[in-house]
Parts: C-alpha cells; structure tokens; sequence
C-alpha cells in the first residue's frame, strides 16, 4: 500500500504527461502586450510600461511631445495596414458568349485518312538540286593506318605481288547494275 491508499500500478504505455517536449515548431503572435501583439486578437492588451509621474526638469521642454505628430492610423507595429489599393484604367470589353462552333462547322474528312488504313500516299521524285552538300565524309571513309607500317615499330620488309587485272581482254567488273542507271537526268 501506497499513501494513496492502493498499490502503484505500471503504466503499459508511455504517458505523454509524464514527459517534457521540446515545445513547438513555431511561434504564433502572443495576445497580451504590446511586443509583437497579434492584430486580429479581441483581447484587450495591458500596457507593455507602466505609467510613472511625469517628471519636471530642465529637458522636458525641448520634445514637442506626441501631438506634434501627424496622427496616422494606418501604421501599426508591423507596417501599414490598409485595404487594397486600385488604380483607374479602362473598362474591359465583355466577353461574347456562344462563340464556339457548332456540330456542322467540324470536318472530319480530314481526319479519316489518319484513322482508316490506306497505301502510302508519299510522292516519289528526284532529289533537289539546290541541296546543301555536306563536306562531313561517311563513317566508313576514314582509313587507319596499318600498324605494322607504324615508323616506331621494327619490322621485315613488305612486299606487295599483283597480277593482271583483265583475262584475254575483257575485264570481270564491268556488270550493269542499278547504280549505274540515272533517273531524269540524260
């Protein structure tokens, strides 16, 4: 038994009242005084001084005082508080409604040869002349050099053996093809 007058019994979870945080995130605007009071709170503020007796000395006449000011009410403690602010321009022209076209202003002939399936409808002709040639040789241009003729490599010398080229006069590489027809141009 306990001063409680029953037995103590352990919590099966923890109890968050029986811990500390480390408060929250962020702060929002206190309610009371003047520091940083928030502008929509209903509450009444206190004071943030406490108002002493006005003292008699030989500077007090020096400051005009308050009421030498001009007496804004738009500024407050963080910045000026008005409403929106407009400017004159000119009077926009209303929107015309029922502007959209009707169900016989669609054509979808149009459509139809990109939907249906049809032969290729692609014009076959000459190229133009008036191309722009590209000096960029082929992939298939380029050509390494051997490197067993490499001038830093020792090597035995190379001998090169050819025979002739036509058999009793006529040549083997002399068959027409394709590439060697031209179309249009005569």
């Amino acid at each position: 038994m306990t001063e409680l007058g029953y037995p103590y019994t352990k919590p099966r979870a923890p109890i968050g009242a029986m811990y500390t945080s480390p408060g929250p995130v962020y702060m929002l605007p206190p309610l009371i005084g003047e520091k940083n009071h928030d502008l929509r709170s209903t509450h009444i503020k206190a004071p943030a001084y406490s108002l002493g007796k006005q003292l008699n000395d030989i500077y007090h006449e020096r400051s005009p005082g308050p009421a030498a000011y001009a007496q804004n009410s738009k500024y407050t403690n963080i910045g000026e508080c008005t409403m929106p602010k407009y400017t004159i321009t000119g009077i926009p022209k209303e929107l015309k409604r029922g502007l959209a076209p009707g169900p016989a202003d669609y054509n979808v002939e149009a459509g139809k040869k990109l939907v249906y399936p049809g032969v290729p409808a692609y014009p076959m002709g000459l190229r133009l002349s008036g191309r722009r040639a590209d000096d960029t040789p082929a992939p298939n241009a380029y050509t390494l050099p051997n490197p067993a003729k490499r001038s830093e490599v020792r090597s035995a010398p190379n001998y090169t053996m050819a025979g002739r080229n036509d058999t009793n006069g006529l040549v083997l590489n002399k068959v027409t093809n394709a590439l060697f027809y031209c179309f249009g141009l005569h």
